[in-house]
């Protein structure tokens, strides 16, 4: 697996604040007008409201970014947002997040809670030379050492798999991870790491969001364990 030629392909952070109404068009605007303070500079190409105001969204096709405020509760909402297929940097991406934040805080005034945090990263790797053609074969003979045939059984052939790993948080305030290890279906000779984290205990009434402690500590995460794990010969 060649870590040099690393390619993201998803940033996202999503954060659940209580208590929050639904998104009347008059707040939306005034979403839409925080993003857009000189500060800030966020301009997007669509803007959509479910008449109910139970769901919100903003798309800006190009430096890709979405934003969505969706109601998944009484008086609880999820701030999601999220860049497929990033054509900028992940400190770009963490920038815009933050500006996000700010501006969703100062339309919707009044003490909130962030009730949970996650956050995502999701990267393409190819492999190295001499690694084999597909992503699975290199993930189940060199990093699983498991022999070829032991997947015969099947009497089929695999278009691809992965390892799943799940680990709890190592402290009460701390973040729980995930780690998917696959082969990308798309294209066999590359694989797919994905790294989430996840905050579930709530911060003190009326602090705002961190996506950049959030997004750091999943990259060095992704960078550090999950790699070596990935290249490890034994």
């Amino acid at each position: 697996m060649r870590t040099d030629a690393k390619q993201h392909i998803h940033f996202a952070v999503n954060f659940i604040v209580a208590p929050t109404q639904p998104v009347v068009s008059s707040a939306f605007i005034n979403f839409q007008s925080a993003l857009g303070k000189p500060e800030r500079g966020l301009c997007f190409d669509q803007a959509i409201r479910n008449d109910d105001g139970t769901a919100v969204q903003l798309i800006r096709g190009k430096s890709p970014l979405q934003v969505a405020i969706t109601q998944v509760g009484p008086g609880v909402s999820q701030l999601s947002i999220v860049a497929e297929r990033p054509s900028r940097l992940l400190d770009d991406f963490i920038d815009d997040a933050e500006s996000v934040c700010e501006a969703f805080f100062e339309a919707w005034p009044g003490e909130k809670t962030v009730v949970a945090r996650t956050g995502a990263l999701r990267s393409l790797y190819p492999l190295a030379a001499g690694a084999g053609g597909h992503a699975f074969q290199f993930l189940w003979e060199r990093r699983l050492h498991q022999a070829d045939n032991a997947i015969k059984v099947f009497e089929r052939p695999i278009l691809g798999g992965g390892i799943r790993l799940v680990f709890p948080p190592v402290s009460d305030d701390g973040a729980g991870f995930e780690v998917k290890i696959e082969s990308y279906l798309q294209d066999p000779k590359q694989l797919f790491v994905e790294s989430t984290a996840v905050w579930r205990k709530p911060l003190a009434a009326g602090e705002l969001p961190d996506p950049r402690m959030i997004l750091q500590e999943i990259q060095q995460f992704a960078d550090g364990p999950v790699e070596q794990f990935i290249v490890m010969e034994s």
